[in-house]
Parts: C-alpha cells; structure tokens; sequence
C-alpha cells in the first residue's frame, strides 16, 4: 500500500511524505521502520526516487517505508531542511503508529547521497534529542559525514571537464518561493556551476551559517546508531575514501564495497550489483539492528 501524504508546511508551500507499507503485516510488526531521504546535491530529487525494484525488495523483507520530501538549496538553507525532516521524522512515527499499530517502533535513516548526509547528520547527538525516539541505525548509500573537505569546498576536478555555464543559464533556475522536489533534467545545471566553482557549501548554508556546525567531528562520530555503509571505488561524485573514512571512524558499522561503477552504482537496476547490496543491507538490519 502506498499512500502520499503532507507533512509539514515551509513558508505555505507543503512538504510531502510518502508512506509505503509492507504487505506482510505480520512480518512488518517485526522489523524496524525505514526513513528514505533522496540525493541530489540538496538541489534536485524527490521522496519517489528510489527504485521500484528496491521497493519491492524491502517490502519483501517486511520494512516499512516513510520518504520524505525536503526544502531544496539555493531557496532555502541546511537548517531549514534539518528542522523540516525532524518535523517529517516526529510525525511519520506518529502516522505509521495511527495507521498499523505496529507493535515495533524502531526505525533506520536511510540515505543515498546528499540524503545519506542528512541521516548521519540527524542520527548524531547534534539532533537526537529532538527527536521523540532516536533511530536505531543508519544506511548511507555514498554519502558524506562533513562539509569541511578539501574536495567538497574548492572547484571539482570532475565536474569542472564540463562546459562552464554562464550566470544568466543559472539564475533562472533559483526560484523566489521554496521548492521541495525537482527533477534532475531542471536542476543539474546548478548543481553542476556550484561544483565547478567550489561555492556548493557555501550555498548549502547560505550567509548566516558555519560549515563546522554540520560536520560530524569524531566525537560525534561515535554516537551515531549502527550504520551500514555502501560506495563505490568509482565515484566520481563524493570520492570512496569518504565511505572508507566514516566506516573507519565508526564503532560499529558495515562497509559494502562496490567496484569500478558511477557514484549512484544502484541506479541500473538491470545490474544486479545493485540488489546485491540492498541484499546485503537487509541482512545487516536482520543481523545487527531488528
């Protein structure tokens, strides 16, 4: 069952959420609830990104999904969206718990990419006493832990190969009100100029906030939940020595390595590297989390 809600309201634009339930009741009273947060550099995505084929997989497995949408960079900054997925992650809890009354009300923050950013960020003890329960793990598909490396505050090797593009091709894409979903065909060419001129984070936080504040130090690190963590060798994107470190940093975690595919190696979902290792999260929830 699939049913599309709202959440919460940024300055009167509604925030979406959508509530995936697993069809095995039973099962699902077992397992742990799933928090899905898209990618897309906090500039483009939405909640309804994730594959179907690993839908199916996880509601095999008996897992509850909860995706919600978030206010999008440049319109809006971090601590709106953080404020806004606390919101989602208090009230999805409450919803899930009116609509099944699920006896097991654990959950996971799940990520991919910019979205595995904000798991780990809101599972650490920056954010978790303002949740009303704190996750009990984390999934960070290539995903990052810091906005102060090197490679993430100057221009991209990688993406600077690309043309360069004028302001007056950008400019228009910046909305005045917020927006909360935008597909990558709209959105990519401005994610693609704050990367090539390295002012990403700096439009991430816009004038008023510190890089410092939302990068996890090592003393954070270690009070995050169990994570499971997935990359590939390959990423062009947020470089696999990120993963490595995290995984390396943490206490308890697991690390899936990938080889040799693109940063977003699950988005061929004819590869069956990609259910591989969604395979191999389920069997970690199983193992280390349920």
């Amino acid at each position: 069952m699939k049913l599309d809600k709202y959440y919460t309201k940024i300055h009167g634009v509604d925030v979406g959420a959508t509530i995936f339930l697993a069809p095995n009741r039973a099962l699902a009273d077992t397992q742990p609830t799933l928090f899905y947060f898209h990618g897309g550099g906090l500039i483009y995505g939405s909640r309804l990104d994730l594959p179907q084929t690993y839908l199916n997989q996880l509601q095999a497995a008996g897992f509850d999904l909860i995706a919600l949408d978030y206010p999008l960079i440049p319109e809006c900054h971090l601590d709106t969206i953080l404020n806004c997925l606390i919101s989602g992650i208090n009230w999805g809890l409450d919803e899930l718990q009116t609509l099944t009354y699920k006896k097991k009300n654990n959950y996971l923050l799940f990520g991919r990419s910019a979205g595995a950013y904000l798991a780990l960020l809101l599972s650490s003890s920056l954010y978790q006493e303002r949740l009303d329960r704190k996750p009990c793990g984390v999934i960070s598909f290539y995903g990052y832990y810091s906005l102060l490396d090197r490679g993430l505050l100057s221009p991209s090797y990688y993406y600077q190969q690309y043309p360069t593009l004028p302001d007056q091709m950008i400019l228009p894409l910046i909305k005045k009100e917020p927006i909360t979903s935008a597909p990558i065909e709209q959105r990519f060419p401005l994610y693609l100029a704050y990367r090539q001129t390295g002012k990403w984070v700096t439009n991430i936080l816009g004038p008023n906030l510190n890089a410092t504040d939302f990068s996890l130090t090592d003393d954070q690190l270690v009070t995050l939940p169990p994570v499971f963590i997935a990359a590939s060798t390959g990423d062009q994107d947020v470089p696999f020595h990120y993963s490595k470190e995290l995984h390396d940093k943490l206490p308890n975690s697991q690390f899936y390595q990938v080889n040799q595919l693109p940063h977003d190696f699950d988005r061929d979902t004819t590869n069956p590297v990609g259910k591989d290792a969604y395979q191999a999260m389920i069997n970690w929830i199983n193992t280390h989390v349920s």
